[in-house]
């Protein structure tokens, strides 16, 4: 598997017309995980690409504002397609399972809500843009002028995305490449989040009918977030302060199916870069499994 790894942080770089190779000590995870780290100066700089915008969405199947919230920011995907992408991280006392169903809670889930000073539920971060305080979240609602507002915005990075799945559906295997078409000073981190759809649970819903919340046996989950492959919420950090143009880094690395993944073909993987000192996410990218 190992030799999967290399092969894939190989043919990434060999895309690259670059010069003076060398491995930094850049990304390290602790066991079970396998990394391999390059990095380059390349003279041929790509176009750079349209900046995505990152939404973290906090929920929870006792949350019965939650499906409505969800059409929202699902309308807001659609209008934007493909440029806006979607965690959905299920927290506290809402985010309690109905009966004795599925417990979408997880730690990184709630690492990134205490970070994230979530206030209510539903709510959203939008490229963890600050509201106030030490508040990064906003009503549903607003959420779709701070998208318009992000997607205007140019990225200094494109960010690019290969996977492996081996054959028994049990490790991962993902090269990110990270090429600076532009010059920067900020001080950057890398995150992974692996999301999973259609997940089915029990799930309370307000109906504006009867005005009254309403259970609903079989609701279809999307986007949950079921691990941070990089520490959750403050990722991992490039090595380097300024990055020039044309750096490029080669993030592979190799882990194994997280324990609360119901269907691995049904997950994603989402990568994103932010700034360490302000937490704005400058981009990201997704690949399915």
């Amino acid at each position: 598997m190992k030799k999967i790894i290399y092969a894939l942080a190989i043919a990434a770089s060999l895309a690259l017309a670059s010069c003076e190779e060398n491995i930094p000590t850049g990304l390290v995870l602790s066991q079970p995980f396998v990394s391999h780290d390059s990095e380059y100066v390349t003279t041929i700089i790509p176009t750079a690409q349209a900046k995505n915008v990152l939404i973290e969405e906090f929920t929870g199947v006792r949350c019965s504002n939650c499906p409505n919230g969800a059409i929202v920011l699902k309308n807001i995907q659609t209008a934007n397609a493909p440029r806006v992408l979607v965690a959905k991280a299920h927290v506290g006392n809402y985010g309690i399972p109905i009966k004795t169903d599925l417990d979408l809670r997880n730690p990184d889930a709630t690492t990134l809500s205490s970070s994230l000073g979530m206030q209510t539920q539903p709510s959203a971060a939008v490229d963890r843009q600050l509201n106030t305080g030490t508040d990064y979240t906003f009503s549903i609602n607003q959420v779709s002028g701070k998208v318009i507002s992000q997607l205007a915005k140019p990225t200094p990075v494109n960010i690019s995305l290969e996977k492996l799945v081996n054959a028994t559906l049990d490790t991962i295997n993902l090269a990110a490449t990270f090429i600076f078409t532009d010059t920067t000073s900020r001080k950057l981190a890398f995150n992974i989040y692996l999301l999973e759809n259609k997940v089915v649970t029990h799930q309370d819903s307000f109906d504006v009918v009867s005005l009254s919340t309403l259970e609903i046996e079989e609701y279809e989950h999307e986007e949950v977030l079921r691990k941070s492959i990089t520490p959750s919420f403050v990722g991992t950090s490039f090595p380097d302060i300024l990055q020039p143009k044309g750096k490029v880094y080669i993030r592979a690395l190799q882990f194994p199916k997280p324990s609360n993944v119901l269907n691995l073909s049904n997950c994603t993987l989402l990568v994103f870069v932010h700034d360490r000192d302000t937490k704005e996410a400058i981009h990201c990218q997704q690949i399915h499994l």
